[in-house]
Parts: C-alpha cells; sequence; structure tokens
C-alpha cells in the first residue's frame, strides 16, 4: 500500500526552488531559536540562530501511502505518509552563536541527514476553493538524524572541551524531537 512517488519529488523539487526552502529557513530559525533558549544552561549566556540556509537540502520521497477516509480521525480530513530521506553537503548549513561566560563562540552544523515517516494531516475543509484550512506536518516516530559540527571561532575546538559535541547533539536531537515528532 505504499506507492512510489516520482511525481511527488518532480513537484516537491519546483516548490523549494520556489520559496519552500525560505519558509523552512524561516520557521527553522524562530523555533530553534526558541528552544536554545529554553534549553540553554547557566554557562551560556545567549543563543542565537546566526545563519539558517537549507536551500541546498535535497528533500527526496522513497513512498506515499494515502489514508482512506475510514482510516483518519473523522471524514473531514485526510492524512498521508510520506517516507523521506532529506540529504545537505553543506557544512554550514546551520550557524549558531552562543556568548559563554569566556567569550562569543560560532558553531556550524552541517552535512545533515534526515531520514523518517513524515504525516501530513490536511484538516477543516473550506467549502470553496481551498481544499484545506489546516495543515498538520510532523515525524510519525523520532527520524534517524545525522549532522557534523565544526567550531567557527578561531581557537575554539569542540574536541577540547568535554561534553560539548555530545551536548549539542543532545539539544539537537531533544529540539527536533519536541519540533517534529508527533507523539499518538
Amino acid at each position: 500500500d505504499i506507492e512510489r512517488a516520482r511525481w511527488f519529488n518532480l513537484f516537491l523539487k519546483q516548490m523549494w526552488h520556489n520559496g519552500l526552502s525560505r519558509s523552512v529557513d524561516e520557521t527553522v530559525t524562530e523555533l530553534l531559536d526558541w528552544k536554545l533558549e529554553e534549553l540553554r544552561p547557566s554557562f551560556i549566556r545567549s543563543f542565537k540562530v546566526k545563519k539558517c540556509n537549507f536551500t541546498t537540502l535535497r528533500p527526496h520521497v522513497m513512498g506515499v501511502k494515502v489514508y482512506r477516509q475510514s482510516e483518519t480521525d473523522d471524514d473531514k480530513s485526510c492524512m498521508i505518509d510520506l517516507d523521506v530521506e532529506i540529504l545537505s553537503q553543506d557544512p554550514k548549513a546551520l550557524v549558531v552563536s552562543a556568548r559563554l561566560l569566556t567569550g562569543p563562540v560560532q558553531v556550524a552544523g552541517g552535512n545533515i541527514v534526515l531520514k523518517g515517516k513524515l504525516r501530513l494531516h490536511f484538516c477543516e475543509p473550506f467549502h470553496y476553493f481551498m481544499p484545506f484550512q489546516l495543515l498538520n506536518i510532523s515525524f510519525v516516530t523520532m527520524p534517524e538524524i545525522d549532522f557534523s559540527l565544526c567550531a567557527l571561532t578561531k581557537g575554539f575546538d569542540l574536541n577540547k572541551i568535554g561534553g560539548v559535541r555530545s551536548y549539542i547533539s543532545s539539544v539537537v536531537n531533544e529540539s527536533l524531537t519536541d519540533l517534529m515528532v508527533w507523539y499518538v
């Protein structure tokens, strides 16, 4: 019951280059700034996303499953599950600035690999023109996430400060879980 998604990939590629990537950049920046501030430990005075450029991401849908009306919560909604793979070879797709007690530091995240089952839930239909008013987008389960980190600040080495790399990875994974996964 999983269908191929060549047509959807062509549509997604066109939408990505026509502004969808900029919308994703803005949304990720806003949500990540909020989440980083919420999780900020006391030795870090501030966190701020300095750059978020996902135009180089290559979203790819490997399969699509459309749920029939009888399989959704109600007869006025539509659900689609997408098996997705999102890749980026940009080593500096995301740059975060942190002000430590010792001074400012910038860290870049990139070479992103994200794989998982993404659910699109179209809700609250209009009775004219637009087929829906609300679109919920979330992963069904925690996706596989991998990325690289590098310090952009001269003289700052992530590997020399115990626990920084693992702390950043855990913050990213916790943030993404809170922001992207819908627990049913």
